[in-house]
């Protein structure tokens, strides 16, 4: 019963606002009388005397910022003409080391707390390391039975027994 008194309220409330923007489109289109917009006619007192011309020019001797060559106005003439630039773009030198031989010695595991040591062989070099260590630049990351997951570098690697 509430919602059907506030539809009777609004019904009337959303017509009226409506018939208003409708009337006032009728007079714009249709009147006789000019519309005061609030801004000043600025149209009427501009004549052509008051027009100022653009003073601006383009200076195309600049670097072209996705290229190695430059554009350069030729000095006898108005016409442009393009020359390499001196700089030479090196290429780069990439270091390819390989990854160290690791070989997978076997596993302990403490009966206690449940914590695991590797052995591994690192370049000839025995050692025990636990999860997450690291040696010789080699990072344990996981064990499994038959294996271990290393990481070198950015470069990982599954080693098996």
């Amino acid at each position: 019963m509430k919602n059907k008194k506030v539809t009777y309220i609004l019904i009337p409330v959303v017509l009226v606002l409506w018939g208003s923007i409708i009337y006032k489109v009728y007079v714009y289109m249709y009147g006789d009388n000019p519309v005061n917009t609030g801004f000043p006619d600025t149209g009427s007192r501009m004549g052509k005397q008051d027009v100022i011309p653009d003073t601006f020019s383009i200076h195309p001797d600049y670097r072209d910022p996705f290229s190695v060559k430059t554009i350069a106005k030729a000095t006898g003439g108005s016409s442009a003409i393009e020359k390499e630039s001196s700089t030479q773009i090196k290429p780069k030198t990439t270091v390819n080391v390989s990854f160290p031989a690791v070989q997978y010695i076997g596993m302990i595991r403490n009966q206690e707390s449940n914590k695991q040591l590797v052995m591994l062989s690192v370049n000839g070099q025995s050692t025990s390391i636990g999860m997450g260590m690291e040696f010789g630049g080699i990072q344990l990351l996981k064990v499994y039975k038959d294996s271990v997951e290393v990481r070198w570098g950015k470069e990982r690697k599954f080693i098996k027994k």
